[in-house]
């Protein structure tokens, strides 16, 4: 009767437009009430749950990640994996796919993903000719592989709600393999989708472009590693490693890139507390 208590109350709250974390408590009390323990219990394991340090982790990644976007690293990422993919059918769409790829192992996060690749994709493959369902569905789709790919923020919230009996860094290890399946089972349905709908190919702008394109990528991609390794050797924790990608992210966008000034910063700062 607990359980169904729990799910019940749930669920009309859901229903009636309650934001889900208020249902969620409101349930957990009810059910509490309903086996006559005492409601301090609720009080406790809400914070219990977020007083893990782990937590800290999430916000300094956001934070790098609005970073590494306005700074230019989503427009290097982009122009990477067009000389990569573009070519094959549905170019732009393959573009968007391995674009989210390479910036959720930036950002870690699906939104910043959808807003970095898909604002700059979506509008270039409307005016190119593409259905705006086609455009906005794969951007969106894509983005998702960033809840698998390290620094993923849902894998640091799994591991925080498992107890921190879930090591994050094996986490992280185990996100891999699922986001590079998504992401080819994805370039095939985009591929299949693009060829039935006759959409058109990329020129290939050489060898030589590629290279140049992977190079001017390379300090963005490379926080990817320093992230995964440095926490998958026990060099540091997930949280140092967050601090660690907002002081790589500052260096890489205003030493190396130059795209960073002091309004942009204040605007990214602004952005990443909201």
């Amino acid at each position: 009767m607990g359980i169904a208590i729990l799910f019940a109350v749930f669920g009309v709250l859901l229903l009636i437009g309650v934001p889900v974390a208020y249902a969620l408590a409101a349930a957990s009390l009810a059910t509490l009430l309903y086996l006559d323990l005492p409601s301090i219990v609720l009080v406790q394991q809400i914070s219990a749950g977020t007083g893990s340090a782990s937590l800290i982790a999430i916000p300094l990644f956001i934070f790098a990640g609005e970073i590494m976007m306005r700074g230019g690293i989503s427009e290097r990422l982009i122009s990477l994996a067009s000389s990569l993919v573009g070519r094959l059918r549905g170019g732009l769409g393959q573009v968007s796919i391995l674009s989210s790829l390479f910036f959720g192992g930036v950002s870690g996060s699906a939104i910043a993903d959808v807003s970095a690749v898909g604002g700059t994709m979506i509008p270039q493959m409307v005016k190119r000719g593409y259905d705006r369902d086609f455009a906005v569905n794969v951007s969106i789709t894509a983005a998702l592989v960033a809840l698998l790919v390290p620094p993923s923020h849902n894998l640091i919230l799994f591991s925080a709600a498992a107890g921190g009996g879930l090591s994050i860094a094996d986490l992280f290890a185990a996100g891999i393999v699922p986001a590079l399946l998504m992401t080819v089972v994805l370039m095939i349905t985009g591929y299949a989708v693009a060829r039935r709908r006759g959409y058109g190919v990329e020129a290939f702008p050489g060898m030589r472009a590629v290279m140049l394109r992977l190079i001017a990528a390379l300090p963005g991609l490379g926080l990817v590693a320093l992230i995964f390794f440095g926490i998958r050797a026990g060099i540091f924790t997930a949280v140092e490693s967050a601090a660690i990608a907002v002081v790589y992210a500052l260096l890489v966008t205003t030493v190396l890139y130059r795209q960073l000034n002091w309004k942009e910063f204040m605007a990214t700062v602004v952005h990443a507390a909201r």
